[in-house]
Formats: structure tokens, sequence, C-alpha cells
């Protein structure tokens, strides 16, 4: 388990726990870290596919930050960030820039895919290439993300919420290049 923590000046961290399958139990101390100074995360995860056993932090400037998650001499469970800022990835968009909004939610998704929702409605999605793709998905923010596998390929589903309080929706697209809301027909071969 793995939380975002804040401290009465403002200071952000993490915070992994351990827990026993069978009884819900914690195991051992929990282990906290601090973010660096500046960073403000919004959404965190563990990353199973792009980079396996770390965990993941989007912050509100648009970066992703990558902590090691391991185990030091005393079996004790250590988080770390990997030095000279190699465990930065970003910016995936402009705070700044109206259009761009502000990051909302992290998922990841096979083939070493890096989705992020935004303020207004936009899709990035990364694919390890040095590149991303920002889509305009919905008309209001999107709240949250989460990956769909299927036999051959996989969706993104969206928490949407639209103009009005309460009126939120669930939307998927497959990352096809074409990132269309809906349905899709499978192509023939």
């Amino acid at each position: 388990l793995a939380m975002i923590t804040q401290d009465n000046l403002n200071n952000f961290g993490m915070v992994v726990r351990l827990i026993e399958q069978s009884t819900g139990d914690p195991v051992g101390l929990d282990v906290a870290a601090a973010l660096p100074a500046g960073v403000t995360p919004v959404d965190m995860l563990w990353s199973h596919i792009v980079f396996p056993g770390s965990l993941l932090v989007l912050d509100g400037d648009f970066f992703v930050h990558k902590f090691l998650v391991s185990y030091d001499a005393n079996n004790q469970l250590v988080l770390t960030a990997p030095a000279g800022g190699l465990g930065v990835f970003g910016p995936y968009g402009d705070p700044d820039d109206p259009g761009d909004g502000a990051p909302t939610s992290l998922a990841e998704a096979p083939s070493f895919f890096l989705a992020i929702g935004t303020t207004t409605g936009k899709l990035i999605l990364d694919d390890g290439s040095g590149t991303f793709t920002a889509n305009p998905i919905a008309m209001g923010p999107i709240a949250d993300l989460a990956v769909v596998p299927q036999l051959g390929y996989f969706a993104i589903v969206m928490l949407v919420t639209e103009k009005f309080p309460g009126d939120s929706k669930i939307v998927g697209v497959l990352p096809d290049g074409d990132h269309r809301p809906g349905l899709e027909r499978r192509r023939q071969a």
C-alpha cells in the first residue's frame, strides 16, 4: 500500500505499508520518504509494467517521478530516488497553459505506455519512444484512469466529469492512433 502524505508545513512525502494478504494486518514498520522540495503530487501508482517494483508519482507540473523500492541489508524496505535526476520524466504539458490544464491522474499499460489525464479532458500518452501525444477526449476533467487488458490489446477507461457536478461518465478509448472515445470495430487482417 502506498500513500501520499502532507504535513502542516505543506511538505509532501510518501508512505509505504506492507500488508499481510491473508489477514490484512500490517507487516513491519511503515516506510516514509520525503518528496523533493517543490514537488506537489497529484497521483501515485505502483509500477508493474513501465518500471516494475517502483513507485511513480505524477506532480502538478506534469512530471513523473520514479522511486525505487528495495530492501536494505537488515531486510527493511527502502525508498530511494535515482541519482542525478534520472528518475524524472517529462514534462508532459505546461501547467501555465490553459489548454493543457493541470494533470489529474496517472496509469500505465502494456507496451510501456504511461497515460495522464488532465483537467481539460486531454489524455496524454507516452509510449516510451521519447515523444508523447495529447488528445482531447472529453469536455470536462478526467478524474481517474484505469487500464483494461484484453486479448491482444488494451483499452484505457476514464472517469470524466462533464460540465455539471454529478454529471460523470465512463469513457473508454483504444490507444491505436486516433484515440476516439467509444467502442471501435476490430480491424481485419
